[in-house]
């Protein structure tokens, strides 16, 4: 649905049939909608534009955002799986809507305000957090918590800490998204909506340009490649990379010690898109010996005892 914003906004047809015809409309790509439809007692729109569709992307938002437990306190233990699974989450919001059926034309404009208002209508119904609460208290820890703010510095420079580098580098990430879509919601639930036309404006643009992912690959190959980021070092970016999937490698090799039988697997051809990787394994071996002060060469295999 955000796509088709996106191409709505760049005077693409406005009607559901046209996207129908072209697949838009087919298996996964359909089935959260027609779910959120049935359960909110809605009818499918004739026009991709309706406020509906619009509505559609706020649930979906509030479903996969839940901050309870990060940062909120969990309060209600018993409540945690209904609080964090995102399929529950998308099933109340939605058996909301059904409840509060003004909501259905709530959403004109995919404005800041009307994502504040419906959202906080939706929390009060099902009980879930008002997500500004959640983004407020991330942005005091973006911006007052000693923590936080060294972690977005270090997001500028790709000068993170050795130790749990991906930890750093995925939260300092969230720390980022939070702090923007604080005060810029409107954007990241209806991004295809502000990626194009008249709404496309500067700041929204840079928005985009900041927090495009980290990495990428290409059709041509599975090789993971660091993404020309503007504004940034691309040496610290580079160095940042190598860091991030050393860790990575460590982590894997740490997982299959505890809970794998066998022998070790160097299986990196995910990373490089080579099936080998003969440099990378032995500095894969050496780096685990480093750390736990033996070589994954030097272990043993027990069979399990009969």
């Amino acid at each position: 649905m955000a796509q088709i914003q996106f191409l709505v906004a760049t005077d693409g047809p406005t009607d559901w049939t046209s996207y129908q015809d072209q697949g838009f409309f087919e298996g996964v790509y359909i089935s959260a909608f027609n779910a959120f439809a049935e359960l909110a007692g809605i009818d499918r729109p004739a026009d991709v534009t309706d406020p509906v569709v619009n509505l559609f992307l706020l649930v979906c938002d509030m479903a996969l955002n839940s901050y309870r437990g990060l940062p909120l306190d969990v309060e209600h233990f018993e409540n945690l799986i209904v609080d964090l699974d995102p399929g529950a989450r998308f099933t109340l919001l939605s058996e909301a809507v059904a409840k509060r059926p003004h909501l259905r034309e709530a959403i004109q404009e995919c404005s800041a305000e009307e994502y504040w208002t419906v959202s906080s209508e939706l929390a009060d119904e099902t009980g879930y957090d008002d997500p500004r609460l959640g983004l407020e208290a991330l942005d005091w820890i973006a911006t007052n918590d000693a923590g936080g703010v060294k972690l977005l510095k270090d997001r500028e420079t790709f000068n993170y800490q050795p130790l749990n580098l991906p930890t750093q580098v995925v939260f300092a990430e969230f720390l980022a998204f939070s702090r923007d879509k604080l005060r810029q919601p409107e954007f990241f639930c209806w991004p295809g909506y502000y990626g194009a036309g008249d709404r496309a404006r500067p700041k929204y643009q840079g928005l985009f340009k900041d927090h495009l992912s980290l990495f990428s690959d290409r059709a041509d190959t599975e090789q993971i490649f660091p993404r020309d980021l503007p504004g940034k070092d691309p040496e610290g970016r580079k160095d940042m990379l190598d860091r991030f999937f050393g860790s990575l490698i460590l982590y894997d090799l740490t997982l299959q010690w505890i809970l794998r039988d066998g022998p070790f697997k160097y299986d990196f051809a995910w990373m490089t898109g080579k099936p080998s990787n003969e440099a990378l394994v032995e500095w894969a071996k050496k780096s685990f010996e480093a750390t736990y002060g033996a070589n994954p060469d030097d272990f043993a295999i027990i069979s399990p005892s009969s």
